[in-house]
Parts: C-alpha cells; sequence; structure tokens
C-alpha cells in the first residue's frame, strides 16, 4: 500500500524568494570559480600571475554577498527556505576556505 499513496494538494501562499535563488546562483558560481581557481593555480605551479589574485578577490566579495542576501532571506516570512539555506551554506563554505587560504599564505 505504501507505494500507491495520494499526493496532497496543499495550498499555501509561500513562494520562492528572488534573493534566496540569486543568493544560492552566486554560491554555485563562486564554488566553481574557486576550484577552477584552485586547478588553474596548480597547473601553473603556484606562477599563475595577477590574475589569480584579481578574480579571488572577485570571488571572495561575491561570495560576501550571496551570503549576506542568503541570511537576510532566512528572516523573511511565508517564504520557502530551500534556496535561501542552500545558498547561505554555499556562500558561507566559499568564504570560509578563501578567508582560511588568505590567513594561511600571510604567515
Amino acid at each position: 500500500m505504501g507505494l500507491l499513496k495520494t499526493k496532497k494538494i496543499q495550498f499555501t501562499d509561500r513562494e520562492h524568494p528572488f534573493r534566496g535563488v540569486l543568493s544560492t546562483i552566486i554560491g554555485i558560481l563562486s564554488f566553481l570559480l574557486m576550484l577552477g581557481l584552485f586547478i588553474g593555480a596548480g597547473n601553473a605551479k603556484g606562477q599563475g600571475g595577477e590574475i589569480y589574485g584579481y578574480l579571488g578577490t572577485v570571488n571572495v566579495l561575491a561570495s560576501v554577498a550571496g551570503l549576506i542576501l542568503g541570511l537576510q532571506c532566512l528572516r523573511m516570512e511565508e517564504i520557502y527556505i530551500r534556496y535561501p539555506v542552500t545558498g547561505a551554506i554555499l556562500n558561507g563554505i566559499t568564504t570560509f576556505v578563501l578567508f582560511s587560504l588568505y590567513i594561511l599564505g600571510t604567515n
């Protein structure tokens, strides 16, 4: 009987917030850019040039902005929290890794 469950129709005013979706998109792009920068710098054996530094700085700024957007959305009411939570987690991980790399690089 478990296979033949009927779907329940649920009426709600909840919606996916635009800033939450934007936070998730920024999180995915900044995470992929971080991985690409790591791979590119590894292939260049640490001699990638200034472009890696500039792209890394842009990546930190984007991930912090995405983290702020995701956290702001979590305060809203009557929303689905899937996208704000996903964006906050992805941007938080990216921000943490990049700031850790910066701290380790200054020693």
